[in-house]
């Protein structure tokens, strides 16, 4: 997901009283980069699930594309 769209979404109340569920969720490191899902997530929008790839940068775990499952 990019940042622009989130963004829009949460200009337009897509994103007001969501709710995210991640008892299912498995994560999976391999050296720098990871992979976190499925994270449930409901809203006004419905409902969906998300995988995180995520990458080790400065010390820091980031966020670097979600792909809806």
């Amino acid at each position: 997901m990019e940042k622009s769209f989130l963004a829009g979404g949460k200009e337009q109340g897509f994103l007001d009283g969501i709710t995210s569920n991640t008892d299912n969720m498995e994560i999976t490191v391999e050296g720098l980069s990871a992979t976190a899902g499925p994270v449930d997530l409901e809203g006004v929008f419905g409902t969906l699930s998300v995988t995180y790839e995520l990458e080790k940068r400065g010390g820091k775990w980031l966020i670097v594309s979600g792909t809806q499952s």
